[in-house]
């Protein structure tokens, strides 16, 4: 069967129902990806862009959507394929000669699905030595209340923080600081009591089997995504004794330390069989917050660590904060016990006490708490690029916009409020592991260095101290 159309410039013209059906079929779907691609191009995307605030310096972006790839001029024409199939966009930005990468969401906030391996890397990636996963933050609950905010995120929390293009809503390239996202690669989960040390090391366990490290070419190194520590914090001391936080070393029952050695003992043993408890800690001291542990008993406290140090031949995870010289005092007076070395964590005090405790053996941990002033960037700048490790210390920690180092934070990530929480955004005021970029970026434009060169000196850094309990050595 065949229709005859009268065409104006071709005049009678005979098809048959097939052509006629393939042509307006064809005629259909044409006309639909062609609205929807208008649509996408001129209402959705310049949306996240437009929050990126990079709309405007951006002069070709490439977008990869769902496996297809394709163009998106702002200044020119607009191509773009029909695959939807995928929420995310990998939007690869072209600014100042330089390519960097941002990922934002084309229907929600939530983390990236992307593996490690998908991603060509140039230099290491970065290790969290400190992140506190067991804080309740993560599963809702804020400042000691008991209604949550929101569902647990960790999992979400995790992914954004693996995930080899973290959804950032911008990235700008500084003047001075080239800017070379590496991804997370390791993590410590820390340990304040007995309980969260057995605790923190199932969790590792557990999420070692759900977050598998991807193959990194070139990477000799055979890491575990997640590691633990096991220690007494110095002011949960007297709560782990069982004596009142007003009592001092006196009311310490007899035997009581000698039964906390046997405990962190025992399951920093456990750990070793598979190596992942990497450190003896958080431990140390803390006279900024005596009123929930003498300081007497933390000494006492702390002493029982550097035994257990000494005969597990693990590193040394420490807390000082407001102690002077005292913790100084008792680890040179007890050096003998330092084989294994350790590391300050969240580093605040002045160049020639970092020093000091570099003459140990020691290294420096930094974080956001280590970058509030510009007393603590001057430091910063003096420490030797051999001895510095870098952490979050999160949920605690967070580099903020009142911090002296915070100009040179380039990386912005979405965030909402806790009471307008939204699966897949960070919390504002919750600090994440992902955000281990923000001191990078103020470590290595306090020192004039690329966040590669600064990444590559940390990952090494802390391989060369924890390498041994890790096993890699």
């Amino acid at each position: 069967m065949k229709f005859n159309l009268f065409l104006p410039t071709r005049g009678k013209l005979s098809i048959s129902i097939h052509q006629f059906l393939f042509v307006n079929i064809f005629g259909y779907i044409l006309f639909n990806l062609l609205l929807v691609n208008f649509i996408f191009a001129t209402i959705i995307l310049p949306a996240p862009l437009a929050r990126a605030g990079s709309a405007r310096s951006l002069s070709k972006i490439n977008i990869a959507v769902g496996g297809s790839v394709c163009a998106y001029s702002l200044r020119k024409s607009v191509i773009l394929a029909p695959a939807f199939s995928d929420p995310f966009l990998r939007v690869i930005t072209r600014s100042r000669g330089q390519i960097s990468r941002m990922t934002t969401s084309f229907a929600s906030c939530e983390a990236c699905e992307e593996t490690e391996a998908a991603l060509p890397r140039k230099g290491k990636g970065f290790i969290d030595i400190g992140a506190n996963l067991l804080d309740p933050m993560y599963t809702g609950l804020y400042f000691g209340g008991t209604k949550k905010r929101h569902e647990p995120d960790l999992d979400l929390v995790l992914k954004r923080s693996f995930c080899a293009n973290p959804p950032v809503i911008a990235e700008k390239d500084g003047p001075d600081v080239k800017i070379d996202h590496s991804i997370l690669e390791s993590l410590f989960i820390t340990a304040g009591t007995i309980d969260e040390g057995v605790e923190s090391l199932a969790m590792a366990r557990k999420l070692n089997s759900e977050f598998p490290r991807a193959g990194v070419v070139g990477d000799s190194v055979p890491l575990k995504r997640f590691y633990s520590t096991i220690g007494i914090h110095p002011t949960r001391c007297a709560q782990e004794l069982g004596i009142k936080s007003t009592d001092d070393e006196e009311s310490i029952p007899l035997g009581a330390l000698d039964t906390l050695k046997k405990k962190i003992l025992d399951v920093a043993n456990d750990g070793r069989t598979d190596n992942v408890i990497i450190a003896i800690g958080e431990c140390g001291l803390d006279y900024e917050r005596e009123q929930f542990c003498h300081r007497a008993v933390q000494r006492a406290g702390f002493l029982v660590h550097l035994d257990v140090a000494e005969q597990t031949c693990l590193p040394l995870f420490l807390h000082n904060r407001n102690t002077g010289r005292d913790l100084y005092d008792i680890l040179k007076e007890n050096c003998e016990k330092l084989k294994s070395g350790g590391v300050v964590h969240s580093f605040d005090d002045t160049f020639e006490l970092a020093k000091d405790f570099i003459d140990l053996g020691l290294y420096i941990g930094l974080n956001g708490c280590s970058l509030r002033t510009q007393e603590n960037l001057n430091v910063i700048h003096r420490l030797p690029l051999d001895r510095i490790l870098i952490e979050t210390d999160c949920p605690w920690c967070e580099v903020k916009p009142s911090h002296a180092g915070f100009e040179h934070v380039k990386t912005k990530f979405e965030t909402r409020k806790d009471k307008k929480f939204e699966p897949g955004c960070c919390v504002k005021g919750r600090n994440e592991p992902c955000h281990i970029i923000h001191v990078a970026e103020i470590i290595a434009g306090v020192r004039g260095i690329s966040i590669t060169e600064l990444t590559d000196a940390c990952y090494e850094n802390t391989i060369r101290l924890f390498g041994q309990s890790m096993n890699t050595l």
